[in-house]
């Protein structure tokens, strides 16, 4: 009988101590997961920074970019520099949709300062061109969130 009994105490423990564990497991991953967020937002802050640095960095870009923002004519070499910067942008839009996707960050501050960006500053060529490129869920939000329904103020270019 004592036996028993002490085998019920030591089963109790045990069940106590697996529930314990549980318990603080649940907690680290909770902890972790908090996180693996705060480091992803920062990430995505850097990869934002990243084109404004490059803008910084970059002499050349600044001139194209001084020059779309005037209208005013580009060379092919210019063109081709400006083209290229719109992808980096259209990555970069896209890894941050994915933190969004992910649950890791609020898109609603971004929506605005991309809609500008697209419709004020020609994106809407380079997307119709490389779109085929991105992730399909991606390609269809973005069409239906950024790239409908220009913003009051904007106009054309003239070709």
């Amino acid at each position: 009988m004592r036996i028993e009994r002490l085998n019920a105490w030591m089963t109790l423990v045990a069940n106590l101590g697996v529930v314990a564990g549980l318990v603080f497991l649940a907690f680290e991953i909770r902890q972790n997961s908090e996180l693996l967020a705060v480091e992803a937002r920062g990430v995505g802050e850097e990869n934002r920074m990243r084109d404004e640095l490059l803008i910084l960095q970059t002499p050349e870009l600044r001139t194209v970019l001084v020059k779309k923002n005037a209208l005013l004519e580009t060379t092919p070499e210019e063109e081709i520099l400006y083209r290229v910067f719109q992808s980096t942008v259209l990555n970069g839009w896209q890894a941050t949709w994915l933190e969004y996707e992910a649950g890791l960050i609020d898109i609603d501050g971004y929506l605005a300062r991309w809609r500008d960006q697209y419709w004020f500053q020609e994106y809407q060529g380079r997307w119709q061109e490389t779109k085929h490129r991105y992730r399909p869920d991606f390609v269809e939000w973005f069409d239906r969130n950024v790239a409908v329904d220009p913003p009051e103020g904007y106009q054309p270019s003239p070709e």
